[in-house]
């Protein structure tokens, strides 16, 4: 599809799960498993791993996403447009 995840991405507050830089929109995923896609987007949050990109001038989307090892499938997952300071502008996604 001509671009690349990034995995496991290091910052100095943590690790990000995925990053996928397209032209004009940056994605940022945290995964959790058998907790909650809210639990997920609070630590996108607590650990600011949006900051990095905040200043290239391209959409921030976070995506927190639960796996539910029971139904091994996605149970929960949410999504979220940042500005470049961080403040939610809109839910992108809705919840299951």
């Amino acid at each position: 599809m001509g671009f690349h995840p990034l995995s496991e991405r290091s910052t100095n507050t943590g690790r990000i799960d995925v990053v996928l830089e397209m032209s004009n929109t940056t994605y940022i995923m945290e995964l959790k498993l058998d907790r909650t896609s809210d639990a997920a987007l609070k630590q996108i949050h607590d650990k600011r791993y949006w900051k990095p990109y905040a200043d290239k001038g391209k959409e921030i989307v976070v995506i927190g996403a639960n796996f539910s090892s029971k139904d091994r499938n996605i149970s929960d997952w949410k999504g979220e447009l940042l500005s470049a300071s961080g403040e939610k502008v809109k839910n992108i996604f809705p919840s299951f």
